[in-house]
């Protein structure tokens, strides 16, 4: 498994528009619907640069699921399991290949600068946290980073089931041992082990999750949407280390 980080701070709309017939009208026509322009420019740097790791035939191979919202590859030999994530200056695409073997990946970044400067951030956690992570976070030496921590691997597990806010995210429990993830739990029971999740911070600027897991426990609809068998057997490399790769 990889994950590609760009800081898209020097980045504008105009860098981009030699690129732009290589990308899907669908992408492009909801990049230019949003109110700020640096949301759009996330949505098709993000886009990009998860074409760019596919070898397709046509860009028609990349779709977008239409009830999670989710990109897809539908026409490759070899599965792809990919997400997208964007916040602040950062764009994250993770992106596992499993020739015999059909998982499930989500990935979430968060801008720590952005979120040093939000106030409120620490305010409404009731709604993420179980009351034992907000005794973590409170006797954190750095409480916001440790929210984020908590928050950014929930995401990346919410993502990586397709199942979106129909799973609370205070119904997931994340624990730590010695400030290094430990387990995590969904209604008071340990995911499988199938299960592997990876963090990291990069260049003290990004904060950044993965979570890599059985298709079979993705929603049914998103499962039925790739066309993909289901198996119980993980791919040898969840077991390994899950790079992280900056790109400027």
């Amino acid at each position: 498994c990889t994950c590609y980080v760009i800081d898209i701070t020097d980045i504008n709309s105009s860098d981009l528009s030699d690129l732009l017939p290589y990308c899907s009208e669908k992408v492009i026509t909801q990049s230019k619907k949003f109110y700020f322009k640096k949301d759009g420019l996330r949505k098709l740097v993000g886009h990009l640069l998860s074409l760019s790791l596919f070898p397709l035939s046509s860009k028609k191979d990349w779709a977008i699921h239409d009830e999670t919202g989710r990109p897809f590859i539908h026409s490759t030999k070899t599965y792809h399991s990919f997400n997208i994530s964007h916040d602040g200056d950062a764009v994250l695409v993770g992106h596992i290949e499993t020739p015999n073997v059909y998982c499930t990946l989500g990935c979430d970044v968060m801008d720590l600068s952005k979120a040093s400067s939000d106030e409120r951030i620490l305010s409404h956690t009731s709604f993420i946290l179980t009351k034992a992570e907000q005794a973590f976070v409170n006797q954190s030496s750095d409480s916001l980073l440790a929210f984020m921590k908590i928050w950014t691997i929930k995401e990346a597990y919410v993502k990586a089931v397709s199942w979106g806010m129909t799973i609370p995210l205070n119904s997931l429990e994340v624990r730590f041992l010695d400030n290094q993830l430990s387990c995590v739990l969904r209604d008071n029971k340990k995911l499988s082990s199938q299960w592997v999740f990876h963090q990291s911070i990069i260049a003290d600027s990004f904060i950044v999750a993965v979570a890599v897991g059985p298709l079979m426990d993705a929603h049914p609809n998103w499962i039925k949407a790739i066309s993909a068998p289901l198996t119980t057997t993980p791919p040898d490399s969840y077991h390994k280390t899950i790079r992280l790769q900056k790109l400027t």
